[in-house]
């Protein structure tokens, strides 16, 4: 089991990533293209149909791309961090 410490870093640093201008930014660029999308097909037909969409379902089609693509950067930045420290030739002890 990992000590706490450690895990608590990981957080701290995948929370910062998250919240870094890259990263937000590119993920509201494919929420909002996936989430019109998803909008589209899932509630379309109500919508044609002059009914009023589901508030929630149209938050979740924007907010489902939203988190996943920001987990999915965050998770590749981090490899990639950790890779870079566990390399030949890195001084394990210098900064990020």
């Amino acid at each position: 089991m990992p000590d706490a410490p450690l895990v608590a870093s990981a957080w701290r640093r995948g929370l910062r990533l998250a919240a870094s201008r890259r990263i937000a930014g590119n993920a509201l660029r494919i929420c909002l293209v996936v989430g019109v999308v998803l909008n589209l097909i899932n509630q379309g037909p109500a919508l044609w149909a002059g009914q009023a969409p589901s508030l929630l379902h149209l938050l979740l089609n924007f907010m489902v791309p939203y988190a996943v693509a920001t987990y999915s950067a965050v998770r590749l930045r981090l490899q990639q961090q950790d890779a870079a420290r566990q390399s030949p030739g890195n001084d394990e002890r210098a900064a990020p």
